[in-house]
């Protein structure tokens, strides 16, 4: 639980962000957006749309109670449960920044995704 506190500065910066300001810097950065995406993705994908469907991939990380248990078999940990550790990278490392920050992160998220729509 002690770890989560780290993560704290990243959600208050990501959280304190006008969201209508971020649509409007997207909008005006996105056919470079799309263009770099197209380098790395499917060309013929919307990169706004693969956006919205990372962002609705987050918001499907399950709310856990903590603490959750994790054991090591090397230098990683990895989680107890086998569900929560079938879960995406993504969707794990969400989990790792504990109930209040993923809570935070998750509503600014669904501000982004609303604004996007």
């Amino acid at each position: 639980a002690a770890s989560f506190k780290r993560y704290t500065p990243y959600v208050d910066t990501l959280t304190s962000m006008d969201t209508d300001g971020l649509i409007v810097m997207f909008d005006k950065y996105k056919p470079a957006l799309q263009d770099i995406f197209a380098e790395i993705g499917d060309p013929s994908d919307n990169f706004k749309f693969v956006m919205v469907d990372a962002i609705n991939h987050l918001l499907d990380t399950p709310e856990v109670p903590v603490p959750i248990e994790v054991h090591t078999e090397s230098v990683m940990f990895k989680f107890k449960d086998e569900r929560l550790e079938n879960l995406s990278g993504p969707q794990k490392q969400l989990l790792r920044t504990g109930p209040e920050n993923m809570r935070r992160i998750k509503a600014k998220l669904r501000d982004i995704k609303k604004a996007l729509q």
